[in-house]
Parts: C-alpha cells; sequence; structure tokens
C-alpha cells in the first residue's frame, strides 16, 4: 500500500514537471498558380506554401540577406491533397534591400517562389509580419519532388502574398524534469527489486 502511495506521488510529480517550450515561426506565401502535380494539371488554382522555422538558426551571411533552413512545409493546391516538398535545404530566405523573400531550395539556393515588397526593408524573419502583398517572383524550375509526386509550376499570378505568425513548438523537457524522471524510475525499480528478494 504504502509503495503504492509512493509510486502515484511520484507520477503527480513528473506530471506537474516544467517544460520548456520553444516557440517556432510558420512562413507561408499565397498565390494563384497553373502547372501539375503528380501527374494532374490545374489551371488557375490557389496554390500554398507553408514553412515552419526555428528563428534561433536564422543566419546573414551578409548585410540585409536572412536565410532559415525550414524542419516542415506543406504545399497546398486547391483540389488536390496536402504535400510536402522533398527536396535538400529547403529554405526560407530574405533579401531586404531587393525587397524579396520566398522559398529557396538545393546548395545554390534555387527560387521555387517569392514575393517583391517595398516592405520588407525592416523584416528579419524573425517575428510575426504581414502580409506582404507584391510582385510574384518565379523563375522557371525542373519538377520539384513532393509526397504527391512531382510538382511542376509553369505560371503563377502576378501577385503573391507572404506573412508569418508565431506557433507553439513541441514541448522539450527541461534537464531538471529528465533528472527527475531518471531519479523517479531508478526509484521504482529499486522497489521492484527489492520486493522480488523479499
Amino acid at each position: 500500500m504504502r509503495s503504492a502511495a509512493m509510486i502515484l506521488g511520484l507520477a503527480l510529480v513528473l506530471a506537474d514537471a516544467g517544460r520548456a517550450d520553444a516557440e517556432y515561426i510558420q512562413y507561408t506565401l499565397r498565390t494563384t498558380a497553373s502547372g501539375s502535380l503528380g501527374g494532374r494539371d490545374f489551371a488557375d488554382r490557389s496554390l500554398l506554401i507553408v514553412g515552419y522555422g526555428d528563428t534561433s538558426q536564422i543566419v546573414s551571411p551578409s548585410p540585409g540577406i536572412f536565410n532559415l533552413q525550414l524542419f516542415a512545409n506543406s504545399v497546398i493546391i486547391d483540389g488536390f491533397p496536402a504535400a510536402s516538398f522533398e527536396l535538400t535545404g529547403l529554405v526560407v530566405g530574405l533579401d531586404q534591400d531587393a525587397g524579396g523573400v520566398g522559398f529557396l531550395y538545393g546548395p545554390s539556393l534555387s527560387p521555387i517562389l517569392g514575393v517583391a515588397s517595398r516592405g520588407l526593408a525592416s523584416y528579419d524573419l524573425a517575428t510575426a509580419d504581414g502580409p506582404f502583398e507584391g510582385d510574384t517572383i518565379f523563375a522557371p524550375n525542373p519538377p520539384l519532388e513532393t509526397t504527391a509526386g512531382s510538382l511542376i509550376l509553369l505560371a503563377p499570378a502576378d501577385r503573391s502574398e507572404f506573412s508569418s505568425s508565431v506557433v507553439a513548438g513541441p514541448a522539450v523537457p527541461e534537464p531538471a524534469s529528465l533528472a527527475l524522471a531518471a531519479t523517479g524510475a531508478a526509484g521504482v525499480a529499486g522497489l521492484a527489486r527489492r520486493r522480488r528478494r523479499a
């Protein structure tokens, strides 16, 4: 009975242990486009590219240039199932001087889609901001691999919109919580061992 109370008390302490929650930024580019996904053509459909990044990882290789490697992404085209890019080095990139922001990929940071807007001169990818509306930045790409097949963009709209918002990240246990959990597990294991001997 006493050991059951100890285990219950330990479970309550562990359930209430503090957690360090990280915040992340969601970057969203919205436009209308034509092309194909997985061999199915689409014309003048709503296209949404969403990427998630940890702002503590933003790099600035030169003044006014900011890049952030994304850890998750979605490609949503009206009438198609949601997909994710399967590209190496997918990043969101910003050039304050040129007033451009967008999604890039690969070692040479080839553009997928972006937005040119004067409002980007003071933005640095680290905060929620926007929407920034402006001219679409687009260079024809080879097929871009996604979880729904190859995406071929042929003709995005002349205007696009980019925005960012703060989202809650996954809960990460603090080191003290991990130490407490390990101590509790060792205590329960010791209690079980002592019962087996008795």
